[in-house]
């Protein structure tokens, strides 16, 4: 969020920030039922897919609203076509590296492994030029511990561990490459290219790593 943002309008960022984080907290239970029945190429493939259909009305209503003719709309999709492809390679890694993990994992552990993305996004974001305050760190120094206390078993670090653990690598590019590019196309089409790619990335090895793809997904559709 920009320092020069009205005041209402951080309150709303921060807001749907927070409501962001407790849907992705909600989501690792989910992955968990939905890695009882089907794999997770599978899993990754249709929810994406399911993610992006899903925000294809609020494409349109949003399109006009603003009085979009269909150049300007055609325009716009054109514009999210390379960072909905590069971002969507990198969510196409987090999210499997992620679900294949939570097979192997409990959700809790998952969701402590995957938070540590605090700490490697200021990182990363050294790297590119982005500023850090003491006031970030700091939340850094108290999430982190907080994080441990509430997911941590006691059972150690096993290969699930290790796999969310890759995961969260790429969580943080990440969100890193979607902060930069929400501020240059539109973040609604953007969400839809990265959860087309993602989508389709998936699919296609769910084809060539599952021995049985794209079954039980009548046992995980509630998950899903």
């Amino acid at each position: 969020m920009s320092e020069a943002a009205p005041p209402n309008l951080e309150r709303r960022a921060y807001l749907l920030l927070l409501l962001c984080a407790a849907l992705w907290g909600f989501a690792f239970v989910a992955q968990r039922q939905g890695a009882e029945h089907t794999g997770a190429y599978t899993f990754t493939a249709v929810r994406s897919l399911i993610g992006a259909v899903s925000l294809l009305p609020l494409v349109w209503f949003l399109d006009r609203r603003a009085g979009l003719d269909a150049d300007a709309a055609r325009a716009a999709w054109r514009a999210t076509l390379w960072p909905g492809l590069f971002i969507g390679v990198v969510l196409f890694g987090g999210s499997i590296f992620q679900q294949l993990g939570v097979e192997e994992t409990t959700a809790g552990k998952a969701a402590f492994v995957t938070g540590l993305y605090m700490v490697l996004v200021p990182l990363f974001g050294r790297f590119l030029g982005h500023r850090t305050g003491l006031a970030t760190w700091g939340g850094v120094g108290l999430a982190v511990p907080g994080l441990f206390l509430l997911t941590w078993t006691g059972s150690g670090i096993g290969v699930g561990d290790l796999l969310v653990l890759i995961g969260t690598l790429f969580w943080a590019v990440h969100i890193l490459a979607v902060g930069r590019e929400s501020r240059r196309v539109d973040p609604i089409r953007l969400s839809v290219a990265q959860f087309v790619v993602n989508g389709v990335l998936a699919a296609l090895v769910a084809l060539v790593a599952e021995p049985t793809p794209f079954t039980g997904l009548a046992e995980a559709a509630r998950a899903l």
